[in-house]
């Protein structure tokens, strides 16, 4: 993550921003752990009852 977090800032980007599954909850748990805040859901996305789950933070500059 450090390396596209670093590739992000040098290309002048400001925040990142994860889609995943709302299934999917370790996923959910590792981006929460890195700093990532739940910003969103959009139910029914992928399937009945699996709705997308948006998170995002600011890249942390050098």
């Amino acid at each position: 993550m450090d390396l596209v977090e670093a590739d992000i800032s040098s290309a002048g980007g400001r925040i990142l921003i994860i889609e995943t599954a709302s299934s999917m909850d370790a996923t959910q748990r590792f981006h929460s752990a890195l700093g990532y805040l739940e910003q969103g859901r959009i139910a029914e996305y992928f399937a009945p009852g699996e709705a997308k789950v948006i998170f995002a933070r600011p890249v942390r500059l050098p």
